[in-house]
């Protein structure tokens, strides 16, 4: 019935009121997280547990992009290297805890309410429980996709570093133009967390957006092993040049275009 009246109303009616929901909304979140970051309290002793906690940069698909997964891989890859026997802890919501098991990790499942991940996380990692935490920063920092999901992440890594858990964004990237309600997100960001940032554009741009403790870094994916080159492409591409033509490789994700429908991917 609510949903039928709300159908009802005018569009100028309605953005007003999903405006004043979604301040609401946010106002709870950034609450929630002050009393949960104030609760936290790091062990007096530091213990090795053995144990490592990603967050990715998607909770339900878990794989966002290709990118993504290079990222995660390789600071696993580099995680083993120091320990070979680490074990693996995987944040996600309910919808993905299957995606995370078939991915040989532990699921630490998320309340599905965004407003709650404060708390439930100052909770879950009281005693801090891991040797780290990483937040799969990548391209999801600035708010582009959306500010929630921004605010949960840093949220993510704010109270795993006053828990007491090295904390680190790995290399993300940030645009020109976020959200102004990230600000005071960012502002909130324990100096103990490193936010990894990898270009000099977003560099400099997160600088000028907020007071953070950032680090220029490169991307992770770069300390990748590579692997072995297709044989059929090699030999495609040889020929290619061989009769004087030029080959060119274009990577395209429909996420770069917001708002995309399915039925337009295809044309």
């Amino acid at each position: 019935m609510i949903r039928m009246i709300k159908k009802m109303l005018p569009a100028a009616v309605r953005r007003p009121l999903r405006e004043i929901k979604r301040r609401l909304l946010w106002g709870q979140m950034m609450g929630n997280w002050e009393r949960a970051a104030a609760a936290c309290q790091p062990p007096a002793v530091a213990t090795s547990r053995g144990k490592i906690l990603i967050f990715p940069s998607d909770y339900r698909t878990i794989s966002g992009s290709r990118g993504d997964d290079a990222m995660l891989t390789a600071t696993i890859e580099a995680c083993r290297a120091v320990s070979p026997e680490v074990e693996i802890d995987m944040a996600c919501m309910p919808i993905s805890e299957a995606i995370v098991r078939e991915k040989g990790f532990a699921p630490l499942v998320l309340p599905e309410n965004e407003r709650e991940v404060s708390t439930f996380l100052a909770e879950t990692l009281k005693g801090a429980p891991y040797d780290a935490a990483f937040v799969l920063g990548a391209d999801v920092m600035d708010g582009y996709y959306s500010p929630a999901i921004t605010a949960m992440l840093v949220i993510a890594a704010d109270i795993s570093a006053r828990s007491g858990i090295p904390a680190t964004i790995l290399g993300c990237s940030f645009n020109a133009n976020p959200p102004e309600r990230l600000r005071e997100v960012y502002a909130r960001l324990s100096p103990e967390a490193r936010l990894n940032v990898r270009d000099p554009v977003s560099f400099e741009r997160i600088k000028a957006f907020a007071p953070v403790n950032a680090r220029l870094v490169a991307d992770a994916a770069f300390a990748l092993e590579p692997s072995a080159a297709d044989p059929d492409a090699v030999g495609w591409i040889e020929e290619q040049r061989a009769a004087g033509r030029q080959v060119i490789g274009l990577n395209i994700h429909p996420m770069l275009i917001k708002n995309v429908r399915e039925s337009e991917l295809g044309k």
